[in-house]
C-alpha cells in the first residue's frame, strides 16, 4: 500500500515499497517478509519525518537531508540483499550465503535506525 506523500516527494521511497511487496506473503517467509514489511516501512516514515525536518531547520537543512538520501539509499541495498537472499532460498542454494545476506541486510537496517534515532535525539537537545 502506497501513500502520496511517499510517490510525490521522493520516488525512491516508492522503489523501495514496491520491492517490498514482490517478497512471498506465505510459506516460510511470511513471518520474515512481515517483520520485513514492518521494519523498513517503519525506517522510511523515519526517514521522511528526517527529510520534511530538514526542510524546516535552515543552517542544518543540507546535511540533513544528504544523510537522509543516504539512508535511503542503504535502505535499498538493504532490501535488494533480502531479496537476493529470498532467491537462494528459492532455488535452494548455498544455505550459509543467505544467511549472511540476511545478516548483513538487518545490520544495515539496524544501522540506518540508529542514525535515525541520533537525529531525532539532537532535535531535542
Amino acid at each position: 500500500m502506497r501513500n502520496d506523500w511517499m510517490d510525490l516527494r521522493n520516488p525512491l521511497l516508492s522503489l523501495l515499497l514496491g520491492c517490498v511487496q514482490l517478497l512471498p506473503k506465505q510459506g516460510s517467509w511470511g513471518i520474515a517478509r512481515m517483520v520485513l514489511d514492518l521494519l523498513i516501512i517503519f525506517l522510511l516514515v523515519l526517514s521522511w519525518i528526517l527529510t520534511v525536518r530538514a526542510q524546516k531547520r535552515g543552517d542544518e537543512a543540507a546535511d540533513i537531508q544528504r544523510t537522509s538520501s543516504w539512508m535511503n539509499w542503504a535502505l535499498l541495498v538493504s532490501l535488494l540483499l533480502y531479496l537476493a537472499a529470498l532467491m537462494l532460498d528459492i532455488l535452494g542454494m548455498l544455505p550459509l550465503l543467505r544467511l549472511i545476506l540476511l545478516g548483513v541486510g538487518l545490520l544495515i537496517s539496524l544501522i540506518v535506525l540508529g542514525l535515525i534515532v541520533h537525529r531525532i535525539k539532537t532535535w531535542t537537545d
